[in-house]
């Protein structure tokens, strides 16, 4: 497998540029999504070759040296594995790729507390702290990882200027600009791949939503044949000339999905 290389540039033994008689710095390489991720795999492949170095000088039972193989073998999948691209974006076969190995956190660390709980009183298939601290140490690392890349998956860059210790009056209309871009409400548009289309449905559902809930409890929703009965009222009442709202069985529970899950304020 090739190294991969520290994102940061060094500056030991570099070139000096003269301009006009003057000593010119260097410029610094733009920074991009992909100088990140590779950053964030670096220091992956980093934790995890100490992880091995280290796990392979204690005493592992059998049960949970095949937890850790299988669990070792998505980690390295997705540092070997992991799609360059060379415009400096990131695919979504690389977000795919990170979500592949979130999942297999979870699944070893499921099976992991199990192994825990079955094992804590038999001496020979028990674990040491040591064991237990490297384990946990790595499950972070690869936790962060996860995290720290669907943040930058997710970043959009800011149009509006903000100051830096801002009213809340100015976080309220920055917020309000930023949140048109996004949205694509204007010509200067922000590009999303992802991005929703529905923006005056997902308006309406979220305004029926919150006022059922306010009465019926936060975990109620209103039945589907409710909402489309609100939906054709809202569209008759309609003078604006608005093309009217629709929304199908599926697209229903999609938004249902979405708010449960607390994404449904997501933009991407």
């Amino acid at each position: 497998m090739k190294q991969l290389k520290s994102t940061t540039p060094s500056t030991m033994g570099a070139p000096k540029i003269v301009r006009d008689g003057r000593i010119s710095q260097p410029k610094a390489n733009k920074l991009t999504s992909l100088t990140v991720i590779k950053a964030l795999l670096w220091n992956l492949k980093d934790n995890y070759d100490r992880f091995v170095h280290q796990i392979e000088l204690e005493a592992v039972p059998k049960p949970l040296q095949i937890l850790l193989t299988s669990y070792c073998k998505s980690i390295l999948d997705c540092i070997q594995q992991y799609p360059i691209s060379k415009d400096g974006k990131i695919r979504k076969a690389g977000e795919e790729k990170v979500i592949s190995l979130g999942v297999a956190l979870k699944s070893f660390d499921d099976d992991y507390t199990g192994y825990l709980d079955k094992y804590k009183k038999d001496k020979k298939l028990s674990i040491g702290k040591k064991v237990n601290h490297l384990i946990c140490d790595l499950n972070g690392d690869v936790k962060w990882f996860v995290m720290q890349h669907q943040q930058e998956y997710n970043s959009v860059k800011v149009t509006n200027w903000l100051p830096s210790n801002p009213t809340h009056e100015e976080m309220a209309e920055f917020v309000k600009k930023e949140d048109e871009l996004i949205k694509a409400e204007e010509s200067r548009k922000k590009v999303l791949t992802h991005r929703p289309k529905d923006w005056k449905l997902r308006k309406f559902f979220k305004n029926v939503t919150e006022k059922f809930q306010r009465k019926n409890g936060v975990s109620k929703f209103i039945p589907y044949k409710n909402f489309c009965k609100l939906l054709e009222e809202h569209n008759e009442a309609n003078t604006t000339g608005m093309k009217p709202l629709k929304i199908s069985t599926k697209g229903y529970y999609k938004l249902k999905k979405s708010w449960k899950n607390k994404l449904f304020d997501h933009y991407i």
